[in-house]
């Protein structure tokens, strides 16, 4: 198997103990399916994984784990049948809401709204929600979803002039805002998401930066074959970046992984001498910065 289609994607955190893993960063893997988790590359199933041992009945099995270098493992498993209580089932918080996945629900905050629809998660799950000044705590994110959670925010009591440069935003462990592409509907916006968490109204202000990485200013790079600048913003994100040199179009390549945009000389040739490159960066809430750098080149 060479590749996971998009649909197998989304489910293969029910492969793992997804709790053990968001709170202690180990995956257990499980050898069952969920009933919810139909996927293309697992076949030949019988009863999903899942069979029953009698009392006292002695049964094995094995696995065998190979990886893409076809390196094997092979383990042996022995099972003995034993008869136990079942245990009760945990007392759910009177303070959390359990969502069950055949339901749809829709919470009402003042000025917040959150809308589970059917199959947003794929068991019962017992979350807290709940507004802290002008927070909303949304339980914690330990349980995988299967279908995108709506947050809606009224703003319409926000007045500040900058009201254009905010977003709703999911707030990291400390407390910083991850910027959320939020629909704005007037004073209703809206987002959607696949983690529960603490979210809130948040503002960038703050325009992209950008830094030459292989050249200086005024300097001669006849023996260069191309320009390479870091562009980098703090918050919102890169939105369009649109490059020129002496006031005509270029071709820049921007590799996001590595906040890097080039560009190489071959594609277009300029007179000799003295040249200007300026290039117009925008984030996400369109704070924008204008750069300008001379530059001297000899074309051979």
């Amino acid at each position: 198997m060479d590749e996971i289609s998009l649909n197998d994607k989304k489910h293969l955190n029910l492969f793992i103990d997804y709790i053990n893993w968001k709170k202690n960063k180990n995956k257990v893997q499980k050898l069952f399916t969920h009933p919810k988790g139909q996927y293309e590359f697992v076949k030949n199933t019988i009863s999903n994984g899942v069979f029953n041992i009698n009392k006292n009945q002695t049964s094995s099995g094995i696995i065998l784990i190979e990886d893409f270098n076809h390196n094997k493992v092979r383990i042996e498993l022995s099972f003995i049948g034993k008869e136990e209580a079942i245990s009760k089932a945990k007392k759910i918080d009177e303070s959390k809401k359990l969502i069950l996945p055949e339901n749809e629900y829709l919470f009402d905050l003042e000025n917040i709204k959150i809308k589970f629809h059917k199959n947003t998660f794929y068991n019962s799950s017992a979350i807290s929600i709940e507004k802290h000044n002008e927070t909303l705590h949304l339980g914690e994110d330990i349980y995988p979803i299967n279908k995108s959670i709506e947050i809606f925010f009224d703003t319409n009591h926000i007045n500040t002039t900058q009201k254009n440069k905010m977003f709703i935003g999911r707030l990291s462990k400390k407390n910083k805002p991850i910027f959320l592409s939020t629909k704005k509907a007037e004073n209703i916006w809206s987002v959607k998401t696949d983690q529960l968490g603490k979210y809130a109204l948040a503002i960038d202000t703050i325009p992209p930066s950008i830094k030459p990485i292989n050249f200086k200013k005024n300097q001669w790079v006849s023996k260069q074959n191309f320009l390479k600048l870091k562009v980098t913003d703090n918050l919102s994100g890169i939105k369009s970046i649109k490059p020129s040199i002496n006031g005509e179009w270029i071709l820049m390549e921007y590799e996001p992984k590595n906040n890097t945009i080039n560009y190489n000389f071959s594609d277009k040739k300029f007179p000799d001498g003295k040249h200007e490159l300026e290039i117009i960066l925008k984030d996400n809430l369109d704070n924008e910065n204008v750069y300008n750098i001379i530059f001297y080149r000899k074309y051979m």
